[in-house]
């Protein structure tokens, strides 16, 4: 009969603790993955949970998420700058998609140089597909070389304390 009193208490700070900003802020990736048919409010919550106590990975999943799936490209985009601007290299990436693309806003509005700065950065933290990208800037001939090759360089120069033109238009989202 104590069994279950004990129990119940456990599984009580066990729950509390599942949701501890300390806990939250080093759930790993695999534990962030959600399903698009799973995706539910509840999902949605934990991730927000997530990214209020600092997972850097949660900003960037919950960015992906708003700005791809519940086109919400503010909002998305803004979660994947703020890690963008921390060096995250998949986030990096991604934005240097959405600036290739002109997705995060009009078609008209694609900014090769700033799409070739954070692909730079994010091949130089070890992205392979932006190494790939990269390549395939050269390969398309999408910009003279000279310009790409201070694109290049500016983009492996970008640190977080760094300002100029990437990181202000990073901002824009």
């Amino acid at each position: 009969m104590s069994w279950g009193v004990g129990f119940s208490s456990k599984c009580k700070r066990l729950n509390k603790l599942g949701v501890h900003p300390l806990v939250l802020s080093n759930a790993s990736p695999e534990t962030l993955a959600v399903e698009a048919k799973n995706w539910s409010d509840e999902a949605h919550r934990f991730l927000k949970l997530c990214v209020n106590a600092g997972n850097k990975e949660a900003y960037y999943t919950l960015g992906m998420i708003r700005f791809y799936c519940l086109q919400s490209r503010g909002s998305g985009a803004s979660l994947m700058a703020k890690e963008a601007i921390k060096s995250h290299a998949s986030a990096l990436y991604s934005l240097a998609l959405i600036q290739f693309n002109g997705s995060g806003g009009l078609k008209d509005a694609k900014d090769l140089r700033v799409g070739v700065a954070l692909c730079a950065r994010a091949a130089f933290l070890g992205h392979v597909d932006a190494l790939r990208e990269l390549g395939h800037c050269l390969q398309e001939q999408r910009m003279k070389i000279e310009e790409l090759k201070a694109c290049l360089s500016e983009g492996l120069e970008m640190t977080p304390s760094s300002s100029g033109i990437y990181w202000t238009r990073l901002v824009w989202f």
